[in-house]
């Protein structure tokens, strides 16, 4: 599933040493909104593949809990999602509706 995610809103960068990402990764601010239902095993984000030739290496989530339930990126470069758990530390259920959520977060691309 492809969510409705707007990911780059003129998207700020920066420049910073981030161990395994090689020498001067670029970090795009966005941020994530948009999603209309959940999918179990997380919502898959559309995102630039690539930023100046550089590929993505890691998400850091800035807001990872919307106030109702705690948000975890998947780990993935190239398909990455974001999982939703509950106050129970359980995954959301499929269709979860999930509309609302507003989260932040920085994008890390690396050579």
């Amino acid at each position: 599933m492809t969510s409705t995610t707007q990911m780059v809103n003129q998207g700020v960068q920066a420049q910073v040493n981030v161990i395994g990402a090689g020498i001067n990764p670029d970090m795009v601010l966005v941020t994530i909104t948009g999603m209309s239902n959940y999918a179990t095993g997380g919502v898959e984000l559309t995102m630039p593949s690539s930023i100046k030739g550089k590929q993505l290496r890691a998400i850091d989530l800035i807001t990872r809990h919307d106030g109702t339930r705690l948000w975890e990126w998947d780990g993935s470069t190239s398909t990455p999602k974001l999982k939703a758990y509950d106050a129970f530390a359980t995954e959301e259920g499929a269709a979860t509706v999930v509309s609302s959520v507003t989260l932040y977060a920085w994008l890390i691309y690396g050579g």
